[in-house]
């Protein structure tokens, strides 16, 4: 498949200087409710860790250990599941689109 026939959207898709390969992660407690929004950038993280926070991204190191198991751990969620926690948070689509540039 040539470049030009890839579809914006697909993984690695590359807007102006954005890569959109993204992993979106979510704090899930022993109890299973939903907190922290993660966001590795790039593939693996290569790109930088980052935590939603009420307004913006900020840069964080994930909590490795959550890998593991134990009480709180980290799911995989999508796209569109991120970005409607996101909206709940008070961060627009711009700003969750741009995580590297919220000065965090």
């Amino acid at each position: 498949m040539k470049a030009s026939e890839h579809p914006s959207e697909a993984p690695g898709a590359v807007v102006g200087s954005m890569a959109l390969e993204r992993t979106f992660l979510v704090d899930v407690d022993a109890d299973g409710a939903c907190a922290d929004l993660y966001l590795l950038d790039g593939r693996f993280g290569v790109g930088g860790g980052y935590r939603l926070v009420r307004g913006e991204w900020i840069d964080d190191d994930l909590p490795y250990a959550w890998f593991a198991g134990g009480a709180n751990h980290l799911d995989p969620v999508n796209r569109r599941w991120a970005l409607r926690h996101a909206d709940d948070l008070g961060v627009d689509e711009a700003t969750f689109e741009a995580p590297g540039s919220s000065g965090g």
